[in-house]
């Protein structure tokens, strides 16, 4: 199992071109938890991806996703100053999609 940063640092989410809007919409200090709702913009150039870090896998074919967005809600848990666990659920949209802040 990897952390945050090493997971990051492979390069698997390196499909996703953009993200917007970058906005946390709750904060909440004394528990320790962050939720947004952010777009994940994927252009669908993206055919295969350098995997990094991941012994026995160099690359990672992109298959099926295509020119989209993906909506998404996400909570952080953070413990100090580092995430501990991420729970995410999001749904596909047409390429171009504008955000729930529009």
């Amino acid at each position: 199992m990897k952390g945050c940063r090493d997971n990051i640092n492979t390069r698997a989410l390196s499909y996703i071109t953009r993200i917007r809007p970058r906005r946390l919409i709750i904060i909440d200090e004394e528990k320790g938890l962050v939720f947004g709702f952010p777009m994940f913009v994927h252009r669908g150039n993206v055919r295969e991806i350098k995997i990094v870090g991941i012994p026995g896998l160099d690359t990672l074919q992109m298959k099926g996703l295509g020119t989209s967005d993906l909506e998404a809600g996400e909570m952080f848990k953070i413990r100090g100053t580092k995430i501990h666990e991420i729970e995410a659920m999001g749904f596909i949209l047409p390429y171009g999609s504008k955000t729930s802040w529009e």
